[in-house]
């Protein structure tokens, strides 16, 4: 939609949406084709596996339905981190799409084209990764039930070390099947806080706190409800409000997570 901004302070802007004049944006099918390919790669390239033969059948059926799986990411320079099993295959991107030749768009790319920096392990499939928005080289790793910091080299190309984050101080007290993974990230505005959503249970990391490449929760936030599970997670960033003294140019002041139960439940926690 159309709008004109008109500031209502020294320090922020709004839409005036009773001043506003222009139409609605129309939408209109275009006849030609819109995208194309810059390169592809050949079949078996990469060989990511999202869920693990491993797993038992309740992890890999609720997974299928709620986890968030993410098997590839991107930093600002444009490398990327493709999850292959339980490797990090490091490269970066296969082509210059400002110098693009038109004839290289019908020639699919092999794995010795993919500009391989390296690769490196962790001790578990992977099943998603989540980079820092604060620090390119802090990588969150996760799998069915078990999830990690990496921490990349100054090269890009292999773990300096992996950070451990444990779930649970004992194991016996919970049980496996409600503690799939179901969303992991990184708290907005840090380096160091990870928040890790199971199916019952919310985990808060803290990486100060890590000793030995072993970092112990903070927090845990336990359903109070019974025979009911995390349907999905979200990050949500509070705002200082207009007029309230507080400058846009300061940090975020409030982080919740917003939990949807299967039972249609909406629950808030406060996060920072």
């Amino acid at each position: 939609l159309g709008g004109s901004f008109s500031s209502t302070n020294a320090n922020s802007s709004v839409i005036d949406l009773e001043s506003r004049s222009e139409q609605p944006l129309k939408l209109r099918t275009q006849s030609k084709t819109s995208m194309m390919p810059l390169r592809a790669a050949k079949s078996n390239t990469v060989q990511p596996k999202v869920f693990p033969s491993g797993s038992s059948s309740s992890q890999i059926r609720k997974s299928r339905s709620d986890m968030s799986a993410q098997m590839i990411v991107s930093d600002e320079r444009g490398r990327l981190y493709i999850a292959e099993s339980s490797s990090v295959l490091f490269c970066l991107a296969p082509v210059n799409v400002r110098h693009i030749q038109r004839s290289a768009i019908s020639s699919h790319l092999t794995r010795s084209k993919l500009n391989i920096l390296g690769s490196d392990k962790v001790k578990f499939p992977i099943n998603g990764m989540a980079l820092s928005p604060e620090n390119n080289r802090h990588l969150l790793i996760w799998g069915a039930s078990k999830a990690a910091v990496a921490i990349v080299s100054k090269g890009l190309d292999s773990f300096e070390r992996v950070i451990e984050l444990k779930m649970q101080s004992e194991p016996a007290e919970c049980d496996s099947d409600s503690e799939y993974l179901l969303r992991c990230d990184w708290v907005s505005h840090s380096e160091l806080m990870v928040v890790v959503v199971c199916g019952t249970v919310v985990h808060v990391f803290d990486l100060k706190r890590e000793k030995d490449n072993s970092c112990d929760a903070t927090t845990h936030y336990a359903l109070a409800y019974e025979d009911v599970l995390i349907r999905s997670a979200t990050l949500l960033d509070r705002l200082p409000r207009i007029g309230s003294g507080v400058e846009y140019d300061d940090p975020i002041i409030e982080t919740k997570l917003a939990l949807l139960l299967d039972t249609g439940r909406l629950y808030f926690i406060d996060l920072v």
